[in-house]
């Protein structure tokens, strides 16, 4: 009984491991892609959908499924989609070829700001000063208005 209980724990956590690792090379791939004002899309939404990796556009919906390094399969438009990279090997664009398009698009700046944890902490601080300034000032502007009241 303890084999059995051990060999399943390691199956289960074997599987957590290959799914985290799955989850963090599709990362890469989130984001927007804008096209090219005479595209017959304007963008695409690279997200999550149910687990796996997926896209919405202003024309429909679909899943993306893995082909190979960079290159996935779109079956609900009948297409294929290929990621660029830099010279840093960072995504910074697609190539969709669907319905007998060729379209290329680029990948949207993140709007997201990443603030390093040495600066997080001096934020942090720096929040919690004011709110302590406020909160004093509060206080006082409360004491002020029991005197004059009176």
């Amino acid at each position: 009984m303890k084999k059995f209980f051990a060999l399943s724990l390691f199956i289960f956590f074997s599987a957590v491991v290959v799914n985290a690792q799955q989850d963090s090379t599709l990362k890469e791939y989130l984001g927007n892609y804008t096209f090219s004002g005479d595209s017959p899309i304007s963008y695409v939404n690279v997200g999550y959908n149910g687990g796996s990796l997926g896209y919405s556009t202003d024309r429909g919906d679909g899943q993306l499924i893995k082909e190979g390094l960079d290159s996935f399969s779109a079956p609900a438009h009948s297409g294929k989609v290929y990621f660029k990279r830099d010279s840093t090997q960072k995504v910074v664009g697609v190539i969709i070829d669907a319905m007998g398009y060729h379209l290329i698009g680029t990948k949207d700046k993140p709007t997201t700001m990443v603030v390093p944890l040495s600066e997080q902490k001096q934020l942090v601080v720096s929040i919690q000063e004011h709110l302590n300034h406020f909160s004093r000032t509060t206080a006082l502007e409360a004491e002020r208005k029991k005197f004059y009241v009176r």
